[in-house]
């Protein structure tokens, strides 16, 4: 981010706050609300059992409700991923896999707490997959920018 101005800077850093307030309020306050539950805090600790519930019952829930399970907790967290690239100088997957863990594991808790949703470690895997989804992608876009640019400029060169 040394490239930036202290205008584009702050641009990115409102861009990342808004982001990761949607993403609050789409996880708590979104459609989950409607689907609240008696009262008492819903949790699934167990890997991969909505998922399978979802994608079993397809035909039961509609596919909308089973894209958005696990398709949409995916690409939710794509952009972190992306973001992540861009703000330390030497990113890597690693931290890039622990922030998006982490950020999870925080809009679960506040679900669970808070019984505006269920805690479940499905969401957990799905939203760390999205963001390393989006730190992978962002390096491909990077590159294929990068030779872009070096096909141009070798183009540029030899009509010399």
């Amino acid at each position: 981010m040394k490239q930036l101005s202290k205008k584009q800077k702050r641009i990115f850093i409102l861009l990342f706050l808004l982001y990761l307030g949607l993403v609050v309020y789409l996880t708590c306050f979104g459609e989950r609300m409607a689907n609240a539950s008696d009262g008492s805090p819903r949790y699934n600790l167990k890997p991969f059992k909505e998922i399978l519930r979802f994608w079993n019952n397809r035909h039961i829930v509609g596919n909308r409700s089973m894209f958005l399970n696990i398709f949409g907790n995916v690409l939710l967290f794509v952009p972190l991923g992306a973001f992540l690239c861009a703000v330390p100088k030497k990113s890597n997957i690693f931290i890039c896999f622990l922030i998006s863990a982490l950020f999870s594991l925080f809009i679960e808790t506040l679900q669970f707490c808070f019984n505006l949703g269920s805690f479940d470690v499905d969401d957990l895997i799905l939203n760390t997959a999205g963001g390393l989804l989006g730190y992978i992608l962002y390096w491909i876009f990077r590159a294929i920018v990068r030779w872009i640019r070096f096909e141009s400029r070798t183009k540029a060169g030899n009509h010399k």
